[in-house]
């Protein structure tokens, strides 16, 4: 699967918009390496949006909770997937006062702290064809399916970038968008899977856009 994105590299760029999908992340990068950012409104207006916070319909009390544990854990030493996930349960994620697992969220949180960490979402699950997590499960066994999940995301990118196993589409990824180091490798490959991911969703292969070889 690695090599069929590195041998329709061209046509995944072509589906990266630079001031949608890019200049954001890195914007609020900047702001975060400057300071707390709880009380910046720009910043959580911008994360909310690029994060799609506001699409999960999350309640405000739940986003505001949640710039509070990213301030609360940026100066720690060691940060643990696990551990976040749990510090943003103990509020309710909606309106009805219903708490839910925002494991993709507690992921991008993570990764705005440590941008080598990887960013769970359902597009990357569906590239590495991530077995379902349903909805009527209790909570224990959701997080212990979320984490080995994250596990393998982790030693997953880990052995991509060691063994160049996309260093071709990295390369020319870096080339066409020309960035700073705030978007680092590991940033590119979920960048990469998400992109790929999507594209194919919108019927690429069938359509013949681009092709298995």
């Amino acid at each position: 699967m690695y090599q069929f994105i590195n041998e329709n590299i061209a046509k995944v760029l072509e589906t990266i918009d630079r001031k949608k999908d890019i200049d954001p992340y890195l914007k609020m990068a900047e702001m975060f390496s400057a300071g707390s950012v709880f009380d910046n409104y720009e910043y959580k207006t911008t994360y909310r949006k690029y994060w799609q916070l506001n699409a999960a319909r999350l309640s405000d009390s739940y986003c505001n909770h949640y710039f509070q544990v990213m301030e609360d854990y940026r100066h720690k030493d060691q940060i643990g997937i696990e551990a976040v996930v749990k510090a943003l349960y103990e509020v309710p994620s909606n309106s009805k006062g219903i708490k839910t697992i925002q494991f993709s969220f507690a992921t991008k949180l993570l990764h705005t702290i440590d941008n080598t960490r990887p960013v769970y979402d359902s597009l990357v699950g569906d590239f590495y064809f991530f077995p379902q997590i349903k909805p009527s499960w209790k909570y224990d066994k959701k997080l212990s399916a979320y984490i080995h999940a994250y596990d393998f995301l982790l030693r997953e990118y880990k052995r991509v970038l060691v063994k160049g196993l996309l260093s071709e589409s990295l390369q020319k990824f870096r080339e066409r968008f020309r960035l700073p180091h705030a978007y680092t490798d590991q940033k590119i490959v979920d960048t990469l899977l998400w992109k790929f991911s999507s594209y194919a969703r919108t019927g690429a292969i069938t359509l013949g856009k681009i092709q298995y070889s």
